[in-house]
């Protein structure tokens, strides 16, 4: 199962339903051809994320964001994905999805400039690739 390291926020916590601290769990990023083979609906504009030990995002999560520390720069965060869908909640082997955010850089783009906004966009490399990731969730946080 090739992956990288990663980790999931989110508002809930195991013990009640609307904490009022944000909540994270470490979980991993996996390579697009073994995300296809898990999830054959996947398409080249998603990614997929999720732990072995069984903590994932949920229903109701969709919408908030994965983002990622990189290696050299461990001060700032990187947006890759939005929680999506997934089959299931914090089930072994079987990854959440995620939209992936490189994906759609030409119509953010457009859009933030429409309205007035900027972002910051970096190519990524092999050389910088992401050590932590988090999705930050708002709704569920299952562990099984």
């Amino acid at each position: 199962m090739p992956k990288e390291k990663g980790s999931i926020r989110t508002l809930r916590s195991l013990s009640e339903l609307q904490p009022s601290k944000l909540q994270k769990v470490n979980v991993d990023l996996f390579r697009w051809e073994w995300c296809n083979h898990a999830l054959p609906l996947i398409t080249k504009n998603m990614l997929c994320a999720g732990a072995e030990d069984g903590k994932d995002a949920c229903q109701g999560d969709s919408g908030g964001p994965l983002v990622c520390q990189k290696k050299e720069n461990t001060s700032t965060w990187y947006q890759l994905g939005i929680v999506s869908w997934g089959v299931g909640c914090g089930k072994k082997n079987m990854p959440g999805v995620y939209t992936k955010l490189s994906r759609y850089l030409t119509w953010i783009s457009k859009k933030t400039k429409e309205a007035g906004k900027s972002y910051v966009y970096e190519e990524d490399s092999a050389s910088s690739s992401p050590i932590s990731c988090w999705a930050i969730v708002f709704l569920y946080f299952v562990i099984f």
